[in-house]
């Protein structure tokens, strides 16, 4: 994980927070979730934090880490349709929301959407549809 303002990331983990990250290597989520778990960034004092990711759906269905990324870190994991994933998102934010725990949640949009096959490339317009609706360009 690169971020240039080492401030942004030790603010990160005070509050709740939404980082949009690069989806760069396999193993992005476990440094993730190392940063999370620092008590020191920089030698500067820093809270360890709950870290969570937005996943491809079929991750959770992986034996061991996908279990644990599912039911251990209640990570939300994302179908590639809006009518499915709408509810699961709020059902998790809520969730933490009421559990007043600080938690670092990093999207990577890139690593969502891998191909450019037919059903992807839906995904890719419902989203655009969905931004536009919103008054998002």
């Amino acid at each position: 994980v690169y971020a240039d303002d080492v401030d942004i990331l030790i603010e990160s983990k005070e509050n709740d927070s939404l980082l949009l990250a690069n989806h760069g290597s396999r193993i992005d989520w476990m440094v993730g979730m190392f940063i999370g778990h620092l008590s020191e960034l920089d030698k500067r004092q820093s809270r360890k934090c709950r870290v969570g990711f937005v996943c491809e759906a079929l991750i959770q269905l992986m034996p061991l880490v996908g279990w644990y990324r599912k039911i251990i870190c209640d990570d939300i994991f994302v179908w590639r349709s809006f009518e499915k994933d709408a509810p699961t998102i709020r059902k998790n934010i809520s969730k933490f929301h009421l559990s007043q725990e600080r938690r670092m949640l990093f999207l990577s949009p890139e690593g969502v959407v891998v191909d450019h096959g037919s059903k992807d490339m839906e995904y890719v317009q419902q989203c655009r549809d969905f931004c536009n609706s919103n008054g998002f360009k």
